[in-house]
């Protein structure tokens, strides 16, 4: 999607970076413009090889709180997963500016297709297989522990628990609406009086476990009903695995929880937590459309939606 936050290249600075990176000159750039926020390239090499450049938003490019350190935290965990998880490897990472006036990062290219892409053309059975396999490698994933809890490179002070960490990743994403006068579907002191409501069922997470947190569809590549890769965990933080996206509302999936290895329905502590983190994902999708400035007109409106909608639900279910 095209965003105010992605940054662009001419072919001279391709050719400056691939040849920084390969020692030989691209065949072939092009943007994939399925991001958010970073700006993507696949790079064709003489030989036949193939690598995604991968660049973040300019330094002085304003971001929500949250979004802090995001390449080196993708880098590192990419880096760690290796041989664990089908993650692509990274030939570079170089947070220098020397030849660009961002970081940037070179990693392998992953054959098949984004899942949300595929998933239409599938079966049912098809589908089962993939979110199976996927709920496997999510529970992988979820069982590595931390010692604290909040973003994967900067966890804040040891000893601080699961509430106080997502009150204030609540607290962030509010004042980050707050500076871009962003409507809410509630005030803040009612949205952070709902959180407090939650305390009990938030305070009963005690283990911090590593959570990929957007692993959505459109980050699971899928080549002939199987998974051949994983992307984008540049969001991953120390946390509650219920966070995880397909633990969201209306993406639960019977196979992949199977494949996870959890068991439905949740306990009344589990489906309040997972109400709250649809209210808390849909806070920063309606935030952060200011900040990215996306070209979509209608996509304020689909936020907007969603957001309403969440909070409706964790209403509900808190009686």
């Amino acid at each position: 999607m095209e965003s105010a936050t992605k940054l662009k290249l001419d072919e001279v600075a391709l050719e400056l970076l691939v040849r920084e990176t390969f020692g030989a000159d691209p065949a072939e750039t092009q943007e994939l413009s399925d991001g958010w926020a970073n700006t993507a390239y696949l790079i064709r090499l003489q030989d036949g090889r193939k690598a995604v450049l991968k660049l973040a938003p300019l330094p002085d490019v304003k971001q929500m709180r949250y979004e802090v350190k995001l390449m080196q935290t993708e880098v590192e965990l990419l880096q760690r997963l290796e041989g664990v998880l089908p993650v692509p490897r990274v030939f570079v990472y170089d947070n220098s500016r020397r030849l660009v006036p961002s970081d940037y990062f070179v990693m392998e290219y992953l054959e098949g297709t984004p899942y949300n892409k595929l998933k239409p053309s599938l079966s049912r059975e098809e589908q089962d297989a993939v979110e199976y396999k996927l709920g496997q490698y999510n529970r992988v994933l979820n069982d590595i522990r931390g010692d604290r809890f909040g973003p994967y490179v900067a966890p804040v002070a040891a000893g601080t628990g699961w509430f106080e960490v997502f009150k204030g990743m609540m607290e962030d994403v509010l004042q980050d609406g707050k500076e871009m006068d962003v409507d809410m579907p509630a005030s803040e002191a009612e949205i952070l009086a709902l959180v407090e409501r939650c305390r009990d069922p938030l305070e009963a997470v005690k283990e911090p476990r590593l959570v990929h947190w957007d692993l959505w569809d459109g980050n699971v590549f899928v080549q002939e009903g199987k998974i051949t890769g994983l992307i984008d965990f540049e969001r991953a933080l120390w946390g509650d695995p219920l966070l995880e996206a397909y633990f969201r509302s209306g993406s639960l999936s019977e196979a992949f929880c199977q494949g996870y290895g959890v068991e439905v329905p949740f306990t009344p502590a589990e489906e309040i937590r997972r109400r709250l983190y649809d209210l808390y994902l849909n806070l920063v999708l309606h935030v952060e459309r200011p900040y990215r400035q996306f070209a979509s007109v209608n996509h304020g409106v689909r936020t907007r939606n969603w957001l309403a909608q969440a909070w409706q639900r964790i209403q509900e279910v808190l009686g």
